[in-house]
């Protein structure tokens, strides 16, 4: 037997976790079709996958899985991508065996297996996340790989993480994001071992052997097209065809898995008593003291989660975790909880999943569909959902938000199944903001007042960002967000922050000074804070749902006052569907013109079906929010005295009263104005332009040929720019790989934000 050489300081040399062995003698193994030719169109990043055959057998408290893959590189393309295989394992609990690997070309197979040359590196995917799991991955960079060969290789990763008691719960994918000639999932289960078989988004049935060797289930599929992703998909849309395996009958039987992991300790450490004993004396009453342990563990106490082994569910003893002063989700609960029971508040630890929300009615029971855990307690007859990783959460009990993660499991005695969360629902706007701008003279510089309102989450996150800010980055970063339009505003007072603690609101005042405002006789003005807010998808003709980010409740005000006083347009547009609305009324008093626009969420997607008229909304949204102000001549031959006309972006329900006023200054703006429909729709980033808005692709070589297939701001491909330089960043739950890149012209840096699909 043949040991894998590792990497120094990553993990001994010989270490028994890795190894070199043929297949094992229980897989049903199967031939890829090496003469295969990839059809028409279905080659994926230059690579047809001839072959994905995966098989598992539960055998006791284990879990064997083997993967057979074999891969036609169809054009010089694919070479990259094929040319190097990741295997991730954790060696905690898992060993990784491979079996072979080949290149084959001309129908002559040679051997690829190097073990010198196998790279063991620890990358930590969930670092960014401040969440340090132990998982490794072993790069094998195959040599002297071209077109039209065959990569062809098995291995199998054997173990299963001891917390979860020796149950068996999977996920089985019967599509790839690739195209595939034949794909086969084999699963085996001991014959005392019968599984729960749940098919979601396919009505494919297995073969099924069942006799005293046991229980055998085999999907088979051919030409099996890729799952094409579409962009701005809700969270919990799986798009994948699966079955999902568990041997757990009902989520009761899941609580009563995690409940021995969430008891309290006997005793209390003596440092954790005087603690309790801090929090009993820091409030008269049950309702203050249960507020001042939650601020705690939510202040006092980091996150950082070392989630090696049994402890990526089990979490560490309260006293440790004090004594740290840092600990994970799951750490942090189970604090929350001994100390709310040592002051005589009912508490449990609740698991729930904030991607999934109400998708987990949907799912098979099994401790996997969880990946956060929170706190239900009751006090004074009411329940309260806590969060206790949210740091920089603020006001008293009657303001604190549910946590919108829809379903959750108590860990309770008498749990039968999920609990419905109460809805969160914003009873004011999340956002408010309220521009003033003074342009009453042509001649001296416009000001620019701007008074922005954060409220509930929308506050904590702002918290979060500024205490991660200094007050000279934020001037600067405040002060650019308005060059864009205006490139020679000043600042004329450093902003101002107002924390309302016990409202749980923050404000944030600008002041800014514009010179030579009047440089040109139009003057475009937008609703920035909802724009913004307005998601531009880059799939308009869709087969599947369209996101939308839920509840969001935005006003955006601005007030103008114009140098001259003329017959102004007002009136209100309202458009709505059944996922979005936005209203704007415009109003004038004189020579100061009013503003209002308010835009809300009713609901967390879109179906596939009204995905294009929603779409159009959107459109219209955006044009609503522009304006444009116009100083144009009377029609009389020689007057030189100057009135103002309005073009406002209001819709067809005051079209006919702006038909009339603004006929002629269109015409004669009408260049101008068509700019500013397309400056419009850019308002909203573009994919890729930002986390929140990151690329979908299937694989990092889909990354590299995405971002080196685009233009640097100077209009120069960068098709021959510096290597990329990659690095993942947290979006909530979400994982997103940035990628920056040097433009080899003028040597400036770009920044493009990519999900990478079932890199997980």
């Amino acid at each position: 037997m043949l040991l894998l050489s590792l990497a120094p300081g990553v993990a001994r040399a010989g270490d028994p976790s890795f190894r070199v062995a043929p297949a094992p003698a229980w897989v049903n193994p199967v031939e890829a079709e090496l003469a295969a030719a990839a059809p028409e169109g279905a080659a994926r990043d230059g690579v047809y996958e001839l072959l994905s055959d995966h098989e598992v057998r539960v055998s006791g408290p284990s879990v064997e899985r083997y993967a057979h893959v074999a891969r036609k590189i169809v054009s010089g393309g694919g070479v990259e991508s094929a040319s190097e295989l990741r295997f991730d394992f954790n060696p905690s609990h898992e060993q990784l065996v491979l079996h072979h690997i080949h290149v084959v070309r001309g129908g002559k197979a040679e051997d690829a297996l190097h073990p010198r040359e196998i790279h063991v590196i620890q990358q930590e995917s969930d670092l960014s996340q401040r969440i340090y799991n132990g998982t490794l991955t072993a790069v094998a960079f195959i040599h002297d790989v071209r077109a039209g060969d065959v990569i062809d290789y098995a291995y199998s990763v054997n173990g299963q993480n001891p917390v979860l008691g020796g149950r068996f719960s999977d996920s089985l994918a019967l599509a790839r994001f690739a195209p595939v000639r034949r794909l086969r999932v084999r699963l085996a289960t001991p014959p005392d071992r019968p599984l729960r078989l749940t098919p979601r988004g396919t009505s494919q049935q297995p073969q099924e052997r069942h006799d005293v060797r046991g229980h055998e289930y085999i999907w088979e599929r051919y030409d099996v097209p890729a799952v094409r992703l579409e962009d701005e998909t809700p969270r919990w849309f799986n798009p994948l065809p699966r079955v999902e395996a568990t041997e757990y009958d009902s989520f009761g039987q899941v609580a009563a898995w995690a409940a021995p992991l969430f008891e309290m300790p006997a005793r209390p450490s003596k440092a954790l008593e005087a603690q309790i004993e801090s929090l009993r004396r820091a409030a008269p009453d049950e309702a203050g003291r249960l507020l001042a342990a939650l601020r705690f563990v939510q202040n006092e106490v980091r996150y950082l989660g070392i989630e090696l082994g049994p402890h990526s569910h089990e979490p560490q003893p309260p006293a440790i975790v004090l004594e740290r002063r840092f600990g994970d989700c799951k750490d942090k609960t189970l604090l929350l909880v001994t100390m709310l029971r040592a002051l005589g508040i009912e508490a449990h630890a609740a698991m729930v999943n904030p991607d999934l929300g109400r998708g987990l009615d949907e799912r098979a029971p099994s401790p996997l569909a969880f990946n956060h855990v929170i706190v239900r307690a009751r006090s004074g007859g009411r329940e309260y959902w806590l969060d206790p990783t949210t740091s920089a959460q603020r006001g008293g009990l009657e303001t604190l938000p549910v946590p919108g993660y829809e379903r959750a499991l108590v860990v309770a005695p008498g749990t039968t199944g999920l609990t419905t969360m109460p809805a969160y629902e914003l009873t004011a706007p999340s956002i408010s903001e309220i521009e003033e701008i003074d342009a009453h003279d042509y001649a001296a510089p416009a000001t620019l007042f701007v008074k922005t309102t954060y409220r509930g989450g929308a506050a904590d996150a702002m918290r979060s960002d500024l205490a991660a800010t200094d007050r000279v980055e934020l001037s600067r970063r405040y002060l650019n967000y308005y060059a864009h339009d205006e490139p020679a505003i000043e600042e004329a007072a450093a902003p101002v922050i107002a924390d309302d603690e016990a409202n749980a609101t923050l404000t944030i005042t600008e002041s800014y000074r514009i010179p030579d405002f009047w440089r040109e006789d139009t003057k475009w003005f937008h609703a920035r804070l909802i724009a913004n807010a307005l998601p531009s998808p880059t799939v308009a003709r869709r087969t599947m749902p369209l996101r939308v980010k839920h509840p969001t409740a935005l006003v955006h005000e601005m007030r103008l006052t114009l140098p001259a006083e003329d017959m102004l347009d007002t009136g209100v547009t309202e458009l709505a569907d059944e996922s979005t609305s936005l209203r704007c009324r415009t109003s004038a008093i004189a020579h100061i013109v009013h503003i209002d626009c308010s835009f809300k969420t009713l609901r967390d997607f879109v179906p596939a079906s009204g995905a294009a008229e929603h779409i159009r909304l959107l459109g219209k949204m955006r044009e609503t929010l522009g304006y444009s102000f116009t100083r144009a001549k009377r029609a009389a031959a020689g007057d030189e005295e100057v009135s103002w006309k309005v073009w406002l972006g209001i819709g067809s329900a005051a079209m006919g009263g702006l038909v009339l006023f603004v006929a002629v200054p269109f015409a004669r703006r009408l260049p101008r104005i068509v700019k500013r429909r397309a400056f419009t729709r850019r308002l909203a980033l573009a994919s890729g332009e930002a986390p929140v808005t990151a690329m979908p692709v299937a694989s990092i070589a889909e990354l590299r040929r995405r971002a080196l297939k685009s233009k640097c701001a100077c209009g120069t491909p960068l098709t021959g720019a510096d290597e990329l330089s990659m690095e993942q960043v947290r979006l909530g739950e979400r994982t997103i790989t940035s990628a920056r890149i040097t433009c080899g012209a003028c040597g400036k840096a770009r920044s493009m934000f990519f999900d990478v699909q079932g890199s997980g």
